[in-house]
């Protein structure tokens, strides 16, 4: 993994479900040590955060439907696995209405968290909430020293 100042976790990931079915984000950050933890690049996210603020950024590319009152939650989340990122704890939500269009963005500034010692993963589910599921819709969702406007999605390598 290469930890810089864009860290995805869902590129286009599908976010049709139900709060039964929240999915957990195709990707996570892996933080060996604590989140002092660095990379082969000498980067952590504690030196991402430090002196500044980090972005949870998320937006639309495919419409979010559904058959009724229902909300998206984006909740970036700390937890012991990679796995059922759910349970975890709550780091940032951002939350998407049902019919938010695709290119809405939203962004949370996410501040100098203090991460549990058990906390080795950050990662994000995708949550319908409300009385419906979302039938269709997909989402990007990232981490980056800058809000959304400032650093277009498709400037990042791969």
């Amino acid at each position: 993994m290469i930890m810089d100042s864009l860290c995805v976790f869902s590129d286009a990931q599908s976010a049709a479900g139900s709060a039964a079915s929240a999915a957990d984000s195709t990707y996570c950050l892996d933080l060996t040590g604590g989140n002092a933890a660095k990379d082969g690049h000498g980067t952590s996210i504690a030196d991402m955060i430090s002196g500044g603020v980090v972005y949870l950024n998320a937006q639309v590319t495919t419409v979010i439907a559904s058959t009724g009152a229902c909300l998206l939650h984006v909740k970036l989340m700390g937890h012991t696995t990679t796995s059922t990122f759910g349970s975890g704890n709550v780091i940032a939500t951002l939350i998407f209405p049902e019919d938010a269009a695709a290119g809405t963005k939203k962004s949370v500034a996410v501040g100098n968290y203090n991460f549990a010692s058990t906390e080795r993963y950050l990662g994000v589910s995708l949550l319908p909430t409300g009385g419906t599921a979302i039938a269709s819709g997909n989402v990007e969702v990232w981490l980056s020293t800058s809000p959304p406007d400032t650093v277009p999605l498709g400037t990042q390598s791969t």
